[in-house]
């Protein structure tokens, strides 16, 4: 909604409001039972800041800790963008003030690095024949009904796969918001970012899992803005990482995504977020049994030298300098 310049130096800070009033679409991102922002919507703030500084490309976010959103509830966001390096890079750090009053914590959501167009990984797919050929498919309900055993309770917003089909170790899909969500207004619209990473899920489900939620990006870049449909190929970057790439119906680049690295989320986490407090850290007390005391020699030390001519002379060495 605004932006200010630091001073005389290039830093700058970018502030919103986020609520399921203002941007309903948060409302379908349902993981097990919380209302969670989508990393997809920090990536998707950090890029838009970037483009306002030259630094378009996302080299590199973390996620710090979840926003859980409540009805009714909104959230003051803060964006800052630091100075460039001697590389180039920009720091990048994101921030959410959720609830009213002085009591009202700032934490800090996502922190990573911003560069340059230099930066961009250009990406040397293009989807010659669609749909792929020799391609195993599977329906985008038989995907959603899979990912719901694991805790994924997606609205229809965020169903956005409508057919997605396995080539090897390779998974290509077509991806759509529903017929009333547009993607006007957004470089990627965030709904439709995180449906296309759903492929990834396209063999897991019945049979148990852990529930793994983006953890850090790196290397995103973007290209056509305000698609509402797309189209995607998912190639795994080793243990728990995809390599993603996006482009248009006529095979546009839309977004490039070098790698993004899951993690499993602990349940216990988003229930103690949801009682109350945003931090994932607690402070917890632990009895220490302090030992029988005695007495020791302690000298004060005002010149070393002069310790060590009394050593040198014979001096009994104290225990404590």
């Amino acid at each position: 909604a605004a932006a200010v310049q630091m001073g005389d130096r290039d830093e700058w800070v970018f502030t919103g409001r986020l609520s399921t009033e203002n941007q309903p679409w948060v409302r379908d991102h349902v993981v097990l039972g919380a209302v969670i922002v989508p990393g997809t919507a920090w990536v998707e703030l950090a890029l838009a800041a970037g483009c306002r500084v030259g630094a378009p490309v996302v080299d590199e976010l973390v996620m710090e800790a979840p926003l859980l959103l409540e009805e009714g509830a909104a959230a003051q966001l803060r964006i800052t963008v630091g100075v460039a390096g001697e590389d180039g890079r920009r720091e990048v750090v994101i921030f959410a003030r959720s609830g009213a009053g002085e009591d009202a914590e700032t934490v800090c959501h996502a922190r990573g690095w911003l560069a340059g167009e230099e930066a961009t990984v250009v990406s040397s797919w293009a989807p010659v024949e669609w749909p792929p050929v020799g391609g195993v498919e599977m329906s985008g309900d038989a995907l959603y009904a899979g990912m719901a055993e694991l805790g994924f309770d997606y609205g229809p917003v965020f169903q956005g796969v409508r057919t997605a089909w396995r080539v090897g170790d390779v998974v290509f899909a077509e991806v759509a918001l529903p017929g009333d969500t547009g993607g006007e207004g957004f470089g990627i619209h965030p709904a439709l970012f995180d449906a296309s990473l759903h492929g990834a899920f396209a063999e897991k489900g019945s049979g148990g899992g852990a529930t793994i939620l983006p953890f850090s990006w790196s290397k995103v870049s973007g290209g056509r803005s305000g698609l509402s449909r797309v189209r995607v190929r998912i190639a795994s970057g080793g243990d728990a990482a995809l390599r993603v790439d996006v482009v248009s119906e006529q095979g546009e680049p839309v977004l490039s995504l070098g790698r993004l690295d899951m993690r499993p989320v602990d349940p216990a986490q988003l229930e103690r977020l949801r009682r109350g407090g945003q931090s994932v850290y607690e402070l917890g007390w632990a009895p220490v049994t302090v030992g029988a005391s005695r007495s020791a020699e302690v000298v004060v030390l005002g010149d070393l030298a002069e310790l060590e001519k009394g050593l040198a002379d014979g001096a009994r060495a104290p225990e404590v300098v």
